[in-house]
């Protein structure tokens, strides 16, 4: 059986000794600054083995449609425990400012995503919609990513 070890650091500090296999990137891209995503892909791309995978869960959005996004996701949390709370979370994420500064809480566009990270070096294998809003565009939503090398540096 292959051995598996988690590692959990900010991406943006993180210094490893070593290279990866596998790396998950899960709802983290949008949270690293405008002026850093592109240094984020380099650096995914910097601890990665050759032949590696990269899994890429990930929210994108034209930073006009968050309220939209987020008011349709609200009208799926009918009811469970947490329910409650969670559109809480998600009034607070709306509030946020969207005007793409750096400190802005806000998606991004599909096309820049796969921009940065195929400027880093990295080959789209794979891609999915998990969950796009009814009425949304089909570049908006949720979606999975998977990455590989081709080998090289």
């Amino acid at each position: 059986m292959p051995k598996f070890e988690p590692v959990c650091r900010d991406m943006m500090q993180a210094k490893f000794g070593q290279e990866f296999d596998l790396i998950l990137c899960v709802f983290a891209y949008h949270h690293v600054p405008d002026s850093n995503k592109a240094e984020l892909c380099r650096r995914l791309r910097q601890w990665s083995k050759p032949g590696a995978s990269l899994i890429v869960l990930e929210i994108c959005l034209h930073a006009d449609l968050i309220a939209q996004y987020y008011e349709e996701v609200k009208t799926h949390l009918n009811h469970g425990q947490y329910a409650g709370i969670c559109r809480k979370f998600l009034d607070w994420t709306m509030q946020q400012p969207v005007d793409g500064s750096d400190n802005s809480e806000w998606k991004v566009p599909k096309a820049r995503l796969l921009s940065d990270f195929e400027a880093a070096k990295w080959r789209l294998r794979n891609e999915q919609s998990v969950w796009t809003p009814q009425g949304l565009p089909t570049d908006t939503g949720c979606f999975y990513f998977q990455f590989t090398t081709d080998g090289r540096r």
